[in-house]
């Protein structure tokens, strides 16, 4: 069908677009292993090559304050971090890891994963029925009684679904309830980078907390805004870089954590 097609053609796409033997690096708030990276005092201000399973290709990563959810081009889902509340969905004996580790019991090829402060959602492609953990309710991810859904957000307390008709839900762990019409952009407001003039034509972009990284067609990563916390690696130790620098050469792809960026070189 056409949910599973698309699926298909996304992992395609990724899987010509990262080399066999990428590395994915990060660096930025390491806190709790929220980044799959070791560093001391919590804050990495390089480029670190992040620990995944032999073959493993990362085909995208949401990073939260404590936790990060990636999902592989087989649409696999992977979380590190801190989950004190039940947010890593790896059960009762696993608290928190500082690598990256398998979510066992997700049946489905995940499309799209997210995080909140103390929770995580998935949406497989072809259900369209969201599976979420945390909130001190639960430690493995569950059904969450909502069918339909198109797309997942995470906020920092409280996921919002949209589906097919436009309709918005938002879920709290407990409590799913409509979003009125006239309420709907402050939860979905997300910030779109600035346009910038750079020495080859972006691809993509992304926004953090506090940082924007930019990629371009030949392969350079740059950053702008805060790098006091490591966003922007060794580039970017000031506040406020208002013109992009360059970060690393030779990128693949890029994601923007919270407080981190990923990259995959090679």
């Amino acid at each position: 069908n056409k949910r599973n097609t698309a699926l298909k053609n996304l992992l395609l796409t990724t899987c010509l677009s990262v080399a066999h033997g990428a590395s994915l690096l990060a660096t930025g708030q390491t806190w709790g292993g929220v980044l799959g990276v070791e560093a001391s005092h919590g804050i990495s201000k390089r480029f670190q090559e992040v620990k995944l399973t032999e073959g493993t290709i990362m085909n995208t990563v949401d990073s939260g304050v404590g936790h990060s959810l990636a999902i592989d081009t087989t649409g696999t889902l992977w979380v590190t971090g801190k989950g004190s509340e039940g947010q890593l969905g790896l059960g009762n004996r696993i608290k928190s890891t500082e690598i990256f580790t398998k979510v066992r019991g997700l049946n489905l090829p995940i499309n799209q994963a997210c995080v909140g402060d103390t929770y995580s959602c998935a949406l497989p492609l072809s259900s369209g029925v969201p599976f979420c953990t945390g909130f001190s309710q639960s430690t493995i991810f569950l059904q969450v009684p909502v069918r339909g859904v198109l797309h997942i957000t995470c906020l920092p307390s409280e996921a919002v679904f949209t589906d097919s008709t436009g309709r918005y839900r938002a879920w709290r762990g407990t409590v799913i309830e409509s979003i009125p019409y006239l309420y709907r952009s402050p939860y979905l407001t997300i910030p779109s980078p600035p346009p910038v003039s750079l020495p080859a034509p972006v691809v993509s972009s992304c926004v953090g907390s506090f940082h924007v990284l930019y990629l371009t067609e030949n392969g350079d990563v740059y950053g702008s805004g805060s790098g006091q916390l490591g966003q922007l690696g060794e580039a970017g130790d000031t506040v406020g870089l208002d013109t992009p620098v360059l970060l690393a050469k030779g990128a693949s792809m890029s994601f923007c954590g919270l407080f981190g960026s990923f990259i995959y070189t090679g």
